[in-house]
């Protein structure tokens, strides 16, 4: 029987501004580790943008208004549509934009 040897993999440091932020070990891209961290720095530029902050205090305070309504929110997220409008949707289907891929999504 042979034995299994477990390779040693050198990571390079982290710029200082994502220390704190975790590299997803388990990743759904095949991204090298410079890939992977720029798209994080890009990522969190995107999701900490005035307009996705205001976006994202609009659910959430639609979801708190619903819920204190009594609504079952369970597998519900409250999504934008294109014209502004809050809607519920399904986890599944708002996660993935319906389908079409979060590539273009605006």
């Amino acid at each position: 029987m042979r034995k299994c040897v477990k390779k040693e993999t050198k990571e390079l440091p982290l710029p200082r501004i994502l220390k704190n932020l975790k590299v997803n070990k388990m990743r759904k891209q095949k991204l090298s580790h410079q890939a992977s961290i720029d798209k994080a720095e890009r990522d969190l530029d995107f999701a900490n943008s005035r307009e996705r902050e205001k976006k994202r205090a609009q659910t959430q305070k639609k979801r708190r208004g619903l819920k204190k309504k009594g609504f079952n929110l369970k597998n519900k997220d409250v999504h934008h549509t294109p014209s502004g409008e809050l809607v519920l949707a399904s986890v599944r289907g708002n996660r993935g934009n319906f389908g079409k891929g979060t590539k273009r999504e605006g």
